[in-house]
Order: C-alpha cells, then structure tokens, then sequence
C-alpha cells in the first residue's frame, strides 16, 4: 500500500518487458495483465479480480533520485484509457505531481463495478472522459483533482432511494480541491433532460455512504460540496418544467437548494429547500 492510498493485491501477469539503462537515464517498455490482481484506491476505487485489466504500451522513463515519466494505455473491463504521469524525486520519496487520464468510451456499467459511491450507476456511455489529478503547491499542499465528461444516457440511484435519478445528454465536470486543511467540492452538471424523485426525497447524498466498511483505514474527512445544475427539460414531481436552473449543496450535517427555479406552463416555480441529516 502506497502512502497515496493504492492498494494491489492477488497476482498479476507481466506479459513482455524491455528496456535500457545507461548512467542516470533508465527507460522500460512493458505489457501488464492485472485481470486477477485487485486493485484499490483509496476508498472510492475498487477493481475486484476477476473484472479485466490491461496495461498496454507501457513507457516508463526514469532519471534515479530525480524525476520520472510514465505513458500507458490501460484497459478496464471495456473502457479504454490514456495515462499520463509524472513524478518527483523529494525528501527521500517518490512523489505524485500530475496525472492525466482521458477516455472516449465510458460504459456506466463498468463504472458501477469499481467506484465505491452510494449511488447506484446504470445507464449508457460516456465520452470526452478526462481525470486530471495535479499537486498546484507543496507548502502549502494545494491538490486540485478535475474530472468530467459527457454521457448519454445515466440512472443513478441513491441509496435507501426508490426511485432513481436519470438523464439524457448529461455533461458533468467536477473538481476536487484540498488546499492545507480545507477541502471542498465543486460539480456543474447540464442536462437536455432530466428525471428527479419527487420533492423531499432526500437524494443530495454525501459521495461517501455513512456505512463504509473502509472508515478505519481511511477516516472521513469533510468536504463542503457546491452543485450548479441545469436542465433543458426537468420532471420533479410534482411539477413538469422547462430551463430548470439551481445551485446546490451538502454540508456535514444539511443539504438542499441555495435556490432553484424552472418554468412551469407560463408562469415559474423558484425557491430554495433545505434537509437536516441525521446525526
């Protein structure tokens, strides 16, 4: 387990390895079957073995005690992705400085298998798939995390929930931010059209399920999240309506609208709406 949270286990397949090494220049170019190795990030990725696993066209090159690179294109069940990293030699470790990962096939079935979420995840493909992962700043540790893209057709159903969240046409882009101690969440979602369960259901949940078995290995930590969302058609029962805008959020202990408004007929509905989570 490294100190950034990736965890393997069980074994892997290392199909062709090559490679050079001269003074303070090494480079390798490997092929990678992870099918039966698990794989775990943190505690929101979990790859079970079993489920497919490829790295193909692995380049990995690499300057001892100073700096490295790695490309790869990696395949998971049936998404294909381009990798990018790079990495700094610092204070006797090997450190993370920026990761890029793009994909232009995006099954939500496959997404559902491996993200640990409290929703779940149906639907169709998406595309335009990016995850760029960056450390901004040292001192203070400034990590920005984005990751967006573009979906089809997407269910996703909250836990404890009835009836699901869907969409048609879905662009969400998301970004993660941890600057020193201060954590936040921003997520913009833009949809043709949308289906909601009806007003207050509680389905705003935190990205974390409160019954997370990895709570020891990764204590909680809080996060204050900030949605803006709009939709070209909305169904939130009871109402129907057109250019749907609003802006909402998930604090520890409430979440709601700040405001929220759509047209209904020829007139508007807006407000805002607010529910307390139970301790």
């Amino acid at each position: 387990k490294s100190s950034r949270g990736l965890n393997l286990y069980g074994p892997l397949a290392l199909d062709s390895l090559t490679g050079s090494i001269a003074p303070g220049h090494h480079t390798y170019d490997a092929t990678v079957d992870l099918t039966r190795t698990g794989i775990e990030w943190e505690w929101w990725f979990k790859k079970a073995p079993g489920i497919g696993a490829r790295l193909e066209k692995l380049h990995f090159d690499l300057k001892p005690g100073k700096s490295a690179t790695l490309t790869m294109l990696a395949a998971l069940d049936t998404i294909e992705i381009d990798t990018k990293a790079s990495l700094t030699h610092r204070s006797g470790k090997w450190k993370l400085d920026d990761l890029k990962a793009t994909s232009a096939n995006v099954s939500m079935g496959t997404a559902n298998k491996v993200l640990v979420f409290p929703y779940v995840i149906s639907g169709g493909t998406g595309t335009e798939a990016y995850l760029h992962w960056l450390q901004k700043s040292q001192s203070p540790e400034v990590i920005e995390l984005t990751i967006g893209g573009i979906i089809d057709e997407l269910s996703m159903l909250p836990a404890g929930a009835k009836q699901p969240i869907t969409g048609k046409n879905v662009r969400v882009d998301t970004t993660v931010l941890k600057s020193g101690e201060e954590r936040t969440g921003f997520l913009t979602l833009h949809t043709t059209s949308a289906d909601l369960p009806p007003f207050g259901t509680r389905w705003l949940l935190p990205l974390r399920a409160e019954d997370d078995p990895s709570m020891a290995a990764y204590p909680p930590l809080d996060r204050d999240w900030t949605y803006t969302l709009s939709a070209d058609n909305l169904v939130y029962p009871p109402w129907r309506g057109t250019a749907f805008s609003g802006k909402a959020y998930t604090r520890k202990r409430e979440s709601g609208f700040e405001r929220f408004e759509a047209r209904i007929d020829e007139g508007k509905i807006g407000g805002v709406y607010a529910s307390t989570n139970p301790d």
